[in-house]
């Protein structure tokens, strides 16, 4: 927490932060007193965040929900709700009663039938309402080892049979061609309008989410980064040529269902339908254009996913590559430096 300053009229004045509104700037609270001491207490007071908590924890971790829900995206809220339920066993305990123990107990329980990342997420929020109602609480909770992601990178063999098992279904043909060659998010791809497209450049500016209530809503991106323009390829424009309005008229679970079937039918791996962006970064890659290109096009903010991308080399261009290298290397041996094979070695 803040610390209070002592102000020229001999009082302390501290101040605290309370939101960030829609346009970026931030919102603070302010507290006067006679002490230091008091205008800190006053802010804890304010923030609820007392070591002597009377809620529980389930009543906090709501809490916690609520004061963010007018700043976050309806996924993100529904991904917090998600967490929360997970906290059910300690959720009628007192904040200010809580124990590491207990809290280890809990992620220990979910880590025997969740993944490593599940529980990271779940110790996260735990973290996060603790340090918010219960300041003075250092959490060390041991987590289970992190498993590196088993990226699967379909190839242009891959991309051009589920094309050609897609072409009746023009919502999914299209989305698998904004997805390929964008690259967009699933999200992203079902928010698309018409009017989002002027001169072939696609202003990627909303997501398609579902929120707490289960319904769909159309959202800007979480994050700067994700609004972004893409010059889009020839031939997606020709697809999407002639429509009005969005794009692809299905909810993203919904997309998802069908890609997976259309997989089936093309005889293609199981992948998510995110992969395809994974493809399009991958073939950015090759072609050499820059990581920082590469970022902005698909609206990334770090390099993270794109050096696990290029981990998983496509497939197909490496046995180009070792074709290519092979020959090359071959060429520089000289035929008649081929060891005479019926060179027998002598016994030392």
């Amino acid at each position: 927490m803040a610390t209070a300053k002592k102000q020229a009229s001999g009082n302390w004045k501290i101040r605290i932060y309370d939101y960030t509104d829609t346009t970026g700037k931030q919102h603070y609270k302010a507290f006067t007193a006679r002490t230091k001491k008091e205008a800190e207490r006053l802010a804890l007071q304010w923030q609820g965040r007392s070591v002597d908590c009377d809620m529980t924890f389930g009543e906090a971790a709501q809490a916690y929900i609520d004061e963010r829900r007018p700043i976050l995206s309806p996924s993100t809220i529904l991904g917090y709700a998600s967490v929360a339920r997970q906290t059910q066993p300690i959720a009628s305990i007192r904040i200010s009663q809580i124990t590491q123990g207990q809290i280890q107990a809990l992620i220990s329980s979910i880590s025997a039938s969740h993944s490593p990342k599940t529980v990271r997420n779940l110790n996260g929020f735990i973290s996060a309402v603790m340090k918010r109602y219960r300041p003075g609480f250092h959490l060390e909770t041991r987590l289970p080892q992190r498993i590196p992601d088993d990226l699967y990178i379909p190839t242009d063999k891959d991309i051009q049979s589920i094309l050609s098992v897609t072409r009746g279904d023009t919502e999914l043909y299209r989305a698998i061609l904004l997805a390929a060659y964008g690259p967009l998010r699933r999200s992203e791809v079902c928010a698309l309008e018409s009017q989002d497209i002027q001169n072939g450049v696609a202003h990627i500016s909303k997501a398609l989410v579902r929120g707490e209530n289960g319904k769909w809503y159309i959202k800007q991106p979480k994050t700067r980064a994700g609004d972004r323009y893409i010059p889009l390829p020839a031939r997606v424009l020709d697809a999407l040529n002639g429509t009005k309005g969005r794009y692809v008229m299905i909810t993203p679970d919904a997309l998802s269902e069908r890609f997976f079937k259309a997989l089936k039918r093309a005889g293609v791996h199981h992948m998510r339908f995110h992969a395809l962006r994974h493809y399009c970064a991958s073939q950015l890659h090759a072609l050499g254009m820059p990581d920082a290109y590469i970022m902005e096009r698909g609206g990334w903010e770090s390099d993270t996913i794109l050096k696990q991308v290029y981990r998983h080399t496509l497939s197909d261009y490496a046995e180009q590559e070792n074709a290519r290298v092979n020959d090359i290397l071959n060429s520089k041996i000289p035929k008649n430096m081929t060891p005479n094979m019926t060179y027998k070695r002598k016994s030392p």
